[in-house]
């Protein structure tokens, strides 16, 4: 698909990015760690595909609500869902083991 257009839209990352200026965000981010970086390559990926909440939960076969809940981090996914989403906004899942620090 291609990238986003919309005037109005600001990319994820930017949110992101201004987000972790403040300390109490930043906070909680790193206390949630992987399920956050989980609800933002969430959101970017529907974000890059040009589609709202509520086309990716047609395409799920879900609710708008239960996006929102994913991409915010409220809720941690099955890995059925994450392939459900990923299918939606037109990626695959990828799954990465990494060096952690200490």
């Amino acid at each position: 698909m291609k990238e986003n257009t919309r005037p109005n839209a600001i990319p994820f990352s930017d949110i992101r990015a201004e987000w972790m200026q403040e300390p109490a965000f930043r906070a909680h981010y790193e206390r949630m760690g992987p399920a956050m970086d989980m609800a933002f390559a969430l959101a970017e990926a529907r974000y890059a595909a040009g589609l709202t909440q509520a086309q990716v939960a047609q395409r799920m076969g879900t609710s708008q609500a239960a996006v929102a809940r994913m991409e915010r981090g409220i809720v941690r996914p099955t890995w059925t869902s994450i392939e459900r989403y990923a299918s939606a906004v037109g990626r695959q899942v990828e799954v990465r083991l990494v060096v952690g620090a200490g």
